[in-house]
């Protein structure tokens, strides 16, 4: 979602895409990377009982091994996102339009920048801008926010 919020319209099915594919890449390779460690003890037979298991190398320690490879990058990802701007959307709805504008210039230019900011506060001008709401009678609704059109939940 974040994604798709912050890139420019003409790259964002792109952005979006490259995002779910790392996504995809990333699962099949903690599946790799599992498969080619459960093969370094392949002593246990078809057959094996639990403590079979539990007394093998996978049993006692392979499965930390794995934990392990899927724990570095879930790692790295955090610290990464320690680098992540603020959600401009989010910025311009607790007034900083001005830091929301300085993250969109950065990644499109002062034009797009000045655009999507106007954009945004058109869009947070109704009662809440899209996404989940109430009517007055209590009726959630999804997309778009209003009275009339919406998925009655």
């Amino acid at each position: 979602m974040y994604i798709a919020e912050i890139s420019p319209a003409s790259y964002r099915g792109k952005f979006v895409s490259t995002y779910q594919l790392a996504i995809v890449i990333g699962v099949l390779s903690a599946q790799l990377v599992n498969w080619l460690i459960s093969l370094y003890d392949n002593q246990l037979l078809d057959n094996a009982t639990a403590m079979m298991i539990l007394e093998n190398w996978n049993g006692k320690y392979g499965w930390r091994c794995m934990f392990g490879s899927r724990a570095v990058p879930a790692f790295l990802f955090f610290i990464l996102l320690l680098f992540v701007p603020e959600s401009p959307r989010w910025l311009v709805k607790n007034n900083k339009s001005s830091l929301a504008e300085k993250i969109l210039s950065r990644i499109g230019g002062a034009d797009f920048a000045k655009l999507e900011i106007e954009g945004i506060r058109n869009r947070l001008g109704g009662r809440h801008g899209g996404g989940l709401c109430c009517n007055s009678n209590g009726f959630l609704f999804i997309f778009p926010c209003n009275d009339d059109i919406g998925i009655t939940l």
